[in-house]
């Protein structure tokens, strides 16, 4: 049986046409003010985050068939990096290059020679240098898994957990960039690489003390994915997990607990931080709450003796039908019990006909359906998941004969739908008024202008005009 997958897929389209397109406005002191963090804010969301395909593919889901769904809301900026050669160049724009923190020398040819007026020119050839530029800086909002995400078993909300961790999978390269940006301590990469090569000679002595054992066929960890560490081409994209721990630490020494964030990878601390957000930036949303917990009760547990009542109930079904189509034959012939034992398809019988009699097994009957259509109406006493709105529902049904009686099924569907409608509303209210935050106190966007229809100013009075639309949002 399918109940659950019915009663999530059943549930999705009318949560997801909630909380798309304009489902909400942002109150500010006068219009102005309101028209344009609401066109920013939903900017942020539907373009530079695919906030609609998000709700559907993954927080809805977790919602209804998890214990919660978990947003993470924080504020990035994002650079690329491109290589590129330059075939000659001076030394005074050498040195000029090399003060500029965004590019990086790779490698050069240094030069000196007199032209063919004499005069003395020194510089570098073939020279090769990665340039770092940035193509996003603002919001960013995400869907954590529910195996990447860890709260305090203890917690009533993420504000006051003692502990919130973020499992991120990332990859070697991304801790030295992370590195190299001075994001991470100097030293990072090299010792979580040594801490890879390590687990990686430790899994060889296990391979070889149990030769029957394989992991993945590759001689490597499952979570190493078969890169081969020890190779220079491979190894930047051996997979590693950053763990972002958030709590709070007496940092001074005063006596006072301040929110941090501790960065670790393989039981190596990459960074220790000031939670600049002074909370985990994460917002959960439970479709069916628990008193007094954070989590809550997952769809799936709720209708699984439904499902396996259903599903039993099906099998007879089925088995019943199968044995009443196929009759049993009876004779005390002792010819024809040979002949019918022995016969295959289209063999000629031999024997007397009226020497053989044909036995039917009785069918389900209709309580088999009724005991159907008493587990369906089970699933829909628990859910707000409803055959009617679905169109599915039986025809010979009295209530669908009337239009009061089908606005009264509906209504009361409706109602529990609505229910967890209001929970996810709380959810991104918080998600917003978080966004709304890091737009005011760390920063807009870095396409602001082109996203408000901004006019062409200098830089000082494009962020004058930023500051006076953003500020005082409600």
């Amino acid at each position: 049986a399918s109940d659950i997958w019915d009663a999530v897929e059943g549930l999705k389209p009318n949560l997801v046409e909630r909380f798309t397109g304009e489902f909400f406005k942002i109150k500010c002191k006068d219009q102005d003010r309101t028209d344009l963090n609401t066109k920013l804010v939903r900017h942020q969301l539907f373009k530079h985050n695919k906030f609609e395909r998000m709700l559907d593919q993954d927080f809805i889901y977790q919602v209804l068939n998890t214990e919660f769904g978990v947003f993470k809301a924080y504020y990035t900026e994002e650079w690329r990096e491109r290589e590129q050669k330059i075939p000659r160049i001076s030394l005074a724009k050498a040195e000029e290059m090399k003060a500029d923190s965004k590019i990086e020398f790779k490698s050069a040819t240094p030069v000196e020679e007199f032209n063919v007026t004499g005069e003395y020119w020194s510089g570098y050839e073939d020279v090769v240098v990665v340039v770092k530029e940035r193509h996003f800086q603002g919001f960013r909002l995400e869907c954590v898994p529910g195996s990447e995400f860890f709260i305090s078993a203890d917690a009533k909300d993420v504000e006051t957990a003692r502990l919130v961790e973020h499992w991120v999978p990332k990859t070697l390269d991304y801790v030295a960039k992370m590195e190299k940006m001075g994001v991470f301590r100097k030293g990072s990469t090299a010792a979580v690489g040594d801490k890879l090569d390590y687990d990686n000679d430790i899994l060889g002595q296990v391979e070889e003390e149990e030769q029957d054992r394989v992991l993945d066929g590759s001689g490597q960890h499952d979570s190493l994915m078969g890169i081969d560490t020890n190779e220079p081409l491979t190894r930047p994209n051996a997979p590693v997990t950053i763990v972002e721990s958030y709590f709070r630490l007496d940092m001074t020494g005063h006596g006072v607990l301040e929110p941090v964030v501790i960065t670790t990878c393989n039981d190596v601390v990459l960074a220790i931080q000031e939670n600049m957000y002074e909370r985990p930036p994460f917002f959960i949303c439970a479709g069916f709450p628990l008193p007094h917990r954070i989590d809550g009760t997952a769809l799936g547990q709720i209708l699984e003796n439904e499902q396996k009542e259903k599903t039993n109930l099906r099998r007879a079904m089925v088995d019943g039908f199968a044995q009443a189509a196929i009759q049993t034959p009876v004779t005390s012939d002792p010819l024809m019990q040979r002949v019918l034992k022995n016969r295959t398809v289209h063999s000629v019988v031999n024997a007397e006909p009226k020497k053989i009699e044909w036995i039917s097994h009785p069918d389900p009957g209709q309580g088999i359906f009724k005991a159907l259509e008493y587990s369906a109406n089970a699933v829909e006493e628990k859910t707000p998941y409803s055959r009617m709105a679905q169109g599915s529902t039986d025809a010979g049904n009295a209530l669908n004969k009337t239009a009061s009686g089908m606005n009264m099924v509906l209504t009361s569907a409706a109602r529990k739908e609505r229910l967890i409608a209001r929970r996810i509303a709380r959810c991104l209210e918080e998600v917003i008024q978080f966004c709304l935050w890091i737009n005011d106190k760390v920063g807009p966007p870095n396409d602001v202008g082109r996203i408000l229809d901004l006019p062409d100013k200098t830089e000082q009075d494009r962020k004058k005009i930023e500051q006076t639309l953003l500020k005082e949002s409600e």
